[in-house]
């Protein structure tokens, strides 16, 4: 398919989309979620964006699935916060101190 692919320094590699959908077809789901919510926080790729490119491909159902789960957290009043692996490993302290941050201030 056109636009599946790009090239980085010469070589041939799946574009963010199809490497953001793939995601949703072959990870768990809440790894999935982490790493396209990386994407959009990053302004890498919108979630409107996704949401197109998806329409119709494998993998589609399971990303608006993610974006469901999500939304139906946030509208029963959860607060979401979100954390990069990177963060969980190697600054669990940072991790720590922000959701003592948010449970103190409710």
């Amino acid at each position: 398919m056109t636009g599946e692919t790009v090239e980085i320094r010469s070589v041939p590699v799946t574009s963010l989309h199809r490497t953001l959908l793939d995601l949703c077809a072959w990870t768990p789901s809440v790894e999935a979620l982490v790493v396209i919510d990386m994407a959009v926080r990053m302004r890498l790729v919108s979630t409107d964006e996704l949401r197109d490119y998806a329409k119709g491909r494998a993998g589609a159902a399971r990303l608006r699935s993610l974006a469901a789960i999500q939304n139906s957290l946030v509208r029963a009043g959860y607060h979401i916060l979100r954390f990069t692996s990177a963060d969980i490993y190697g600054r669990p302290h940072v991790v720590a101190a922000a959701v003592r941050g948010y449970l103190s201030g409710r």
